[in-house]
C-alpha cells in the first residue's frame, strides 16, 4: 500500500503548476517512447535492408561465376574430345589453342600438358615451363575430371596472377594421356562484376579457396593487395561457414564494414573453390539512421519542453486534452501513418507551437522515408538517375513498348577525352562538368516519361519512350548545342578547344524486335563507338525496324 500511495501523495502536495507539469510529462512520455521505438525500428530496418542488398550483390556475382565455370568446363570438355588433341597432334593442337586465346582476351593461356607436366602445345607459343607441381594439374590427373585451381602466377608468356582450370585428355580405356589447362586473367572479373556504382568506402572482391585475394575493387594496393590473404578473422568466418554469410568486422584496411560473402563449389558437397565478397562501411548506413533518430528525439524533446511551459501558463484543461491528441497521432505514426497531422485550427493559440513542431517532425519522417525510397535510384553527384534507376526505368519502358507497340529510343552520351580533362583541370572541376552534363540532359529530356541517367563514370544515358529515330536525333542535337553553348574549356582535347560529347542512338519501332532491353543498350553502345571512331563530337544512330 505504501508504494501505491507515494504517487498520490505527490499530487496532493505542491502547486497546481507542479502537478500539471508532471501530468504533461506523463502524457508526452508514451508519445516519446512510441516515436523512439518507431525510429529505432526504422534504423534496424535500414541496416537489415543494407545487409540484404550486400548479400544480393555477392549472390549475383556467385551465380555469374557458376555460368563462367560451366562455360569453361564445356570448352575444355569439347577440346579434350577433338581428334587433334586426343591424338596429341602438336601442330594441329597449337593452331586450335592459339585461335581460342586470340578470340578470348579474358584467357591468359590454353595449354596441352603431358603426364610429366611438360607443355606440348600452347596458345601463347612454345614454352619449356613444367606444370607438374601445380595443384590443378595434379587434381585433374587424380580425379580424371574437370577441376579448378587456386591463385597462381603464370609461367607461360607474361608472368601475371591467374586463376586456372584443367581437364584430363582420356584415351579409349579411360586413362589420362595428357591434361588441358585454361587460365583466366584475374582482371577479367571486372568484365562481369557490377562495380560502377560502388558507394564510397565499399568494395567487391574475389578470393580463392585459401583466402588469397584474386580481385579487389576499388584497388588498395597498400592495404588490400591482390595475391595476399585477407584478414585471418574474416577468412575464418567464411571458411568455417556452410554457405553464404553476413557479418560486421574490420577489414584489412582497418575500416569497419558490413561484409557479405558467398562460396562457390563445383559440385554439391565439395569444398568451395572461390569466394565472392562485398562490403559497405557501417558508418555509411548507421550515421544517416542515427541522425534521423536523433533529429526525431530532439524534435519531440522540444515539443515536450514547449508543452511544459504552456502547462505552467495555461493549465490542465488547455494542455492535457491536446497532449492526449498528440499521443493518438504518435500511435498512428508508429503504425506507419505518416500522413497524420495535428489540426492546428482546432486548438487554442497557445498550443500551436507544439502542434507545429509535431507536424514538422511528422513531415521530416515522411520526407526521410521518401528520400530513403528514392536514394538508391539517384546518382548523388549529378542528381540524375543512377545505373540502378536506369535499369529499372528501361525495363519498364521496354515492357510498355511491347504492350503499346510504340517506339522507344535510347541515347548513350559520352564526354570526349574526359580522363584527359580530369587530369588537366582536376577532379573537382571534373565533378562540376559531370553535374553540368546531368543538368543539360534533364533540361533537354524534360518530359515526365523521359529519364536521363548516369550510366557510369563519364558516360550518361537518356531513355526516350514513344520517340522515333527523328525525334531522338533532335534530342541528340539539342544536347550537342547545349554543351557547345556552355563553352566549357578543354584545351587538351584533340578535336575542340571546348568540351564536346559523342552520342550513340538506337531506336526500336517496336520492343518485340529484340529479346531484352540489354540488346538496346548494346545497339546504342555500338553506335557510340561508331561516333567516336568517326571523329567524336557527333551522333551515330540506328533504327531497328
Amino acid at each position: 500500500m505504501y508504494n501505491v500511495r507515494v504517487p498520490l501523495n505527490f499530487f496532493r502536495s505542491g502547486s497546481i503548476r507542479k502537478n500539471l507539469t508532471f501530468l504533461v510529462f506523463l502524457a508526452t512520455l508514451p508519445a516519446f517512447a512510441i516515436l523512439f521505438y518507431t525510429s529505432f525500428e526504422h534504423r534496424q530496418q535500414t541496416v537489415a535492408n543494407t545487409k540484404e542488398g550486400v548479400a544480393q550483390i555477392v549472390h549475383g556475382m556467385a551465380e555469374h561465376q557458376k555460368e563462367v565455370t560451366r562455360s569453361t568446363q564445356q570448352i575444355l570438355t569439347t577440346l579434350s574430345r577433338l581428334p587433334e588433341i586426343r591424338q596429341l597432334n602438336i601442330s594441329g593442337t597449337t593452331d586450335i589453342l592459339r585461335g581460342l586465346v586470340a578470340q578470348n582476351p579474358q584467357y591468359s593461356n590454353l595449354a596441352l600438358v603431358d603426364l610429366n607436366g611438360n607443355i606440348l602445345a600452347s596458345g601463347k607459343g612454345s614454352s619449356s615451363a613444367n606444370l607438374a607441381d601445380r595443384a590443378h594439374f595434379q587434381e585433374a590427373l587424380r580425379r580424371k575430371e574437370f577441376v579448378v585451381g587456386e591463385f597462381i602466377i603464370s609461367r607461360v608468356g607474361v608472368t601475371v596472377p591467374v586463376f586456372p582450370a584443367a581437364i584430363p585428355v582420356l584415351d579409349p580405356e579411360g586413362n589420362p594421356s595428357a591434361v588441358l589447362t585454361l587460365v583466366h586473367k584475374l582482371h577479367s572479373f571486372s568484365s562481369y562484376l557490377d562495380v560502377k556504382d560502388v558507394p564510397e568506402g565499399s568494395f567487391v572482391a574475389v578470393t580463392d579457396n585459401k583466402g588469397v585475394r584474386m580481385y579487389y575493387y576499388p584497388e588498395k594496393k597498400d592495404t588490400n593487395p591482390v595475391g595476399r590473404s585477407i584478414k585471418d578473422k574474416n577468412w575464418a568466418l567464411a571458411r568455417d561457414a556452410e554457405g553464404p554469410g553476413i557479418f560486421t568486422s574490420e577489414g584489412s584496411d582497418g575500416n569497419k564494414r558490413i561484409f557479405a560473402f558467398e562460396p562457390v563449389n563445383l559440385k554439391p558437397g565439395e569444398p568451395p573453390y572461390i569466394y565472392f565478397w562485398s562490403g559497405i562501411p557501417e558508418k555509411h548506413i548507421l550515421v544517416p539512421a542515427n541522425n534521423a533518430l536523433l533529429k526525431s528525439l530532439l524534435l519531440l524533446s522540444l515539443a515536450m519542453a514547449v508543452a511544459i511551459l504552456l502547462a505552467h501558463a495555461i493549465g490542465k484543461r488547455v494542455i492535457i486534452e491536446p497532449l492526449l491528441h498528440l499521443v493518438q497521432l504518435a500511435g498512428q505514426l508508429s503504425k506507419g501513418n505518416l500522413e497524420a497531422r495535428c489540426d492546428t485550427h482546432s486548438m487554442v493559440s497557445e498550443f500551436n507551437i507544439l502542434s507545429h513542431e509535431f507536424n514538422q517532425m511528422a513531415e521530416s519522417l515522411q520526407k526521410t522515408n521518401a528520400k530513403l525510397s528514392t536514394l538508391s535510384l539517384v546518382d548523388g553527384l549529378t542528381n540524375v538517375a543512377n545505373r540502378r534507376g536506369f535499369d529499372k526505368k528501361l525495363k519498364e519502358e521496354w515492357h510498355r513498348s511491347l504492350r503499346t507497340k510504340r517506339p522507344i529510343s535510347l541515347l548513350m552520351v559520352d564526354i570526349d577525352y574526359f580522363k584527359i580533362f580530369n587530369d588537366t583541370y582536376g577532379h573537382l572541376v571534373g565533378d562540376d562538368c559531370l553535374r553540368t552534363i546531368g543538368l543539360i540532359l534533364k533540361t533537354v529530356a524534360h518530359r515526365s516519361i523521359d529519364l536521363p541517367a548516369r550510366y557510369g563514370g563519364e558516360e550518361f544515358a537518356v531513355i526516350l519512350p514513344e520517340t522515333d529515330k527523328q525525334g531522338a536525333y533532335a534530342i541528340a542535337e539539342q544536347i550537342h548545342d547545349q554543351v557547345a553553348q556552355r563553352e566549357i574549356p578543354h584545351e587538351t582535347s584533340d578535336i575542340s578547344r571546348f568540351l564536346t560529347v559523342s552520342i550513340g542512338l538506337a531506336t526500336l519501332r517496336e520492343a518485340k524486335k529484340i529479346e531484352s532491353p540489354i540488346e538496346l543498350i548494346k545497339l546504342a553502345d555500338e553506335q557510340l563507338y561508331t561516333a567516336k571512331h568517326e571523329g567524336r563530337n557527333k551522333t551515330a544512330g540506328i533504327e531497328v525496324t
